[in-house]
């Protein structure tokens, strides 16, 4: 069929809401321009990934410039802002251009809720993910040389104010603060049923990206 541009963009959200899960991303536009020769998109897949790996885990990747392209147009020339917003809206993460060239990130998304920005923002999961690998590490020298007992629940407890202490200020920039901006303890104990297991909850609070500032001007 011969779609609309505000046609083709609802069937592009679509598909990307389909998936609806926080570690899946539906990236536009479907092809890029590098040197006046045209890309299929997972060529910008790659790149975004590359992206994401090489900045600290709670650096967000929106309005981040990208190297190696040349013209998203068909971004820039296809669809309009609103249209835009719609496909955003629908779990779209957008690569477009700005007047000067320059190629950046729109807004760096899942296919999750986009309500929810636990689920929405890429950063989040990228960032939590970090910690909970970093919660698995600290751990191990543990596991297999201690028993469950009351004392290495308490050395454990330590361990996990040491560590929550340290993701406050170890990647801390002025611009980003630290992964974490604190930890509370929620549960801390022996697992009910299976013996060889010791329970940790955590409430984290963590950064953000700053999306919006809002200015209100009275007079």
């Amino acid at each position: 069929r011969n779609l609309t541009a505000t046609e083709e963009a609802a069937e592009i959200g679509q598909a990307a809401s389909s998936w609806s899960d926080r570690r899946i991303r539906a990236v536009w536009p479907d092809t890029i321009e590098s040197a006046g020769t045209s890309q299929e998109g997972y060529f910008l897949c790659a790149a975004l990934a590359g992206l994401a790996s090489g900045v600290l885990p709670h650096q967000g990747l929106t309005r981040v410039t990208l190297s190696g392209f040349s013209s998203v147009r068909r971004t820039v020339e296809k669809f309009n802002r609103t249209q835009l917003d719609a496909m955003a809206g629908s779990g779209v993460w957008i690569v477009t251009q700005s007047q000067e060239g320059a190629i950046f990130n729109r807004q760096a998304i899942t296919t999750a809720s986009y309500d929810d920005i636990n689920q929405r923002e890429e950063m989040v999961t990228r960032n939590v993910d970090s910690i909970s690998f970093r919660f698995k590490e600290w751990f191990e020298p543990f596991i297999g040389i201690t028993n469950v007992t009351p004392t290495v629940l308490t050395r454990i407890g330590t361990e996990v104010s040491n560590l929550t202490n340290l993701l406050k200020t170890e990647s801390a920039t002025d611009n980003l603060g630290g992964q974490l901006i604190d930890a509370t303890v929620v549960e801390l104990r022996r697992h009910l049923t299976l013996r060889d297991r010791i329970v940790v909850k955590l409430n984290l609070t963590i950064p953000y990206a700053l999306n919006n500032i809002e200015v209100h001007l009275a007079i």
